[in-house]
């Protein structure tokens, strides 16, 4: 009996010492007791995506990055009620209240908004100052904007944008266009009238390159210099600098081959002034040849570099 009894006092004082223990955080979860004051998550109104983001409360000072689910925890804030910048990149920051209360933790999911902005403009004739219709394509978004007497008009998400302006019987216009905010942006174009494209094409040189290299000879830099000279004087023209190979080799060595001699190219020029997104190199490997390929001679012909009005 008395063992008995010994071990019903001794449950009693278990039990007794367990009700007395700090509370700790389950396992699943945290508390207050762990110095969490605010939790919750940052994401996308459109379409409630998580976002990584900075949760900033200037006056403590405090910067809170979210973790990948977008979820962040406040701790040990001292009761009050708080003013948070909320920022992540591509979207529109937002302030909000914060309110810290004794004993409990404060929820707060908080949406953010993309950045957004309104991109309009007009063609203009460089000639007669007067507007033109046409079209406005936006790369890399793949749209095409008619341009009613000249005027356009589009909405263009945070980002970097080309915006290439065309109407018929002109050289076409391209800008850059950067969407950092969402205040309105006013783009006009100027284009320049031209003769059609394939007698603007004549205008550049054939650059050769010796057997399996990509090295510019010097008798081409003089011809280079030429094209540098006439695309500053057009800065509406955007070109491509195609490469070419002749068919020794294996296909794919032959297309890196091409390519390497199109960039030594486009390198050449825009170290010469030339803006790199009015240049675009392609390599084709031997996919395009100006002569066949059964003698020597021919296929010196095809170890070369074009280049395309686009």
């Amino acid at each position: 009996m008395k063992r008995i009894a010994k071990i019903g006092v001794l449950g009693v004082i278990v039990l007794a010492m367990a009700s007395c223990a700090p509370k700790k955080a389950p396992s699943f979860g945290l508390t207050y007791e762990d110095g969490v004051r605010v939790m919750g998550k940052v994401y996308d109104e459109a379409n409630n995506k998580p976002l990584v983001a900075n949760v900033v409360v200037p006056i403590v000072p405090l910067n809170i990055k979210t973790d990948a689910d977008g979820s962040y925890i406040i701790r040990d804030l001292p009761v009050g009620t708080y003013k948070a910048t909320v920022s992540a990149w591509g979207y529109e920051p937002k302030t909000v209240t914060i309110s810290v209360k004794e004993g409990q933790i404060t929820k707060l999911d908080i949406g953010l908004k993309k950045i957004k902005t309104e991109v309009t403009g007009v063609l203009y004739d460089a000639k007669t100052h007067k507007p033109i219709s046409g079209t406005v394509e936006v790369d890399p978004e793949g749209m095409v904007i008619t341009a009613t007497n000249g005027k356009y008009s589009l909405t263009l998400p945070f980002g970097v944008y080309m915006l290439k302006a065309k109407s018929e019987k002109h050289i076409f216009d391209v800008k850059t266009v950067v969407v950092k905010n969402s205040e309105p942006l006013k783009v006009n174009f100027v284009l320049a009238r031209s003769a059609n494209t394939q007698s603007l094409a004549n205008k550049f040189p054939i650059i050769y390159f010796d057997f399996d290299s990509y090295k510019i000879k010097p008798e081409y830099k003089s011809a280079l210099d030429e094209v540098a000279a006439f695309l500053k004087a057009n800065p509406g023209i955007v070109v491509e600098v195609a490469g070419h190979a002749s068919s020794e080799g294996s296909f794919e060595y032959n297309a890196a081959l091409s390519l390497k001699r199109a960039l030594a190219v486009r390198d050449y020029l825009i170290k010469k002034g030339i803006a790199p997104q009015r240049l675009i190199a392609r390599g084709y490997s031997e996919s395009r040849v100006a002569d066949f390929n059964y003698k020597i001679s021919q296929r010196k012909k095809n170890r070369r570099v074009e280049f395309l009005v686009r």
